[in-house]
């Protein structure tokens, strides 16, 4: 089977064949863990020079894209709060973010077998780049601007989630995934596996606590 990664939403009166998928080899690396992230930042006592302040830090701190938290407010927002250059700069990150999802997606085709991906080993190598909040936010602003009908149920409420909680600009996105949506449909679906499988740091804190605490009451 054929699947063409062209940005053209597909035909909603014909069925569309999932893509075949095999399954990712045991030694693949494991998603390393990334930092909370950044819903709304605070208006600042000055604005004047506070962007650039704010950027030469981040820049200065982190370490690499896992690091960088994501900006969801809107150009206007930004402006007001003298985060121009952080709006812009969480811009660019998230226009190649969504460019290195479609290439690892065309990476992960089966040499010698037409129609398959390894589509788990394409979510672990973008998140292994940007980290789980960039990537979710990312793909939820995707599913977000798209035609209802063109996403699984399942995905468009875990989209609508996701935002809920970073937080997400009123105008559409300057940032494409180009991938054919059926097949990044199966791509968010991998990712969403790896985000139950591999438990934040303070989800894991909350889980241990609940574990002390429930052997502490035993007789």
């Amino acid at each position: 089977m054929e699947v063409s990664t062209q940005s053209t939403p597909p035909d909603s009166s014909q069925a569309q064949e999932p893509p075949k998928e095999v399954t990712a080899p045991p030694d693949s690396p494991e998603i390393p863990e990334t930092l909370e992230t950044l819903s709304e930042l605070p208006p600042p006592a000055d604005s004047a020079n506070n962007g650039d302040a704010l950027l030469n830090n981040i820049m200065s701190t982190a370490k690499d894209f896992t690091d960088i938290e994501v900006y969801p407010q809107s150009l206007n927002e930004a402006k007001d709060y003298g985060y121009d250059e952080v709006y812009k700069f969480n811009l660019m990150i998230n226009q190649q973010c969504a460019a290195d999802i479609d290439a690892a997606i065309e990476n992960s085709k089966v040499k010698g077998v037409e129609g398959e991906y390894r589509l788990t080993e394409a979510v672990i190598k973008v998140v292994a780049k940007y980290g789980r909040n960039r990537i979710a936010w990312v793909l939820s602003m995707a599913v977000k601007n798209a035609a209802s009908d063109v996403f699984s149920e399942e995905n468009r409420a875990w989209s609508d989630e996701t935002l809920e909680v970073i937080g997400f600009p009123e105008e559409p996105p300057t940032f494409f995934i180009k991938t054919f949506p059926v097949l990044l449909n199966v791509f968010i679906l991998r990712f969403r596996e790896t985000q139950k499988q591999k438990l934040g740091y303070k989800e894991r804190i909350k889980q241990a606590t609940k574990r002390v605490q429930a052997q502490a009451q035993k007789p």
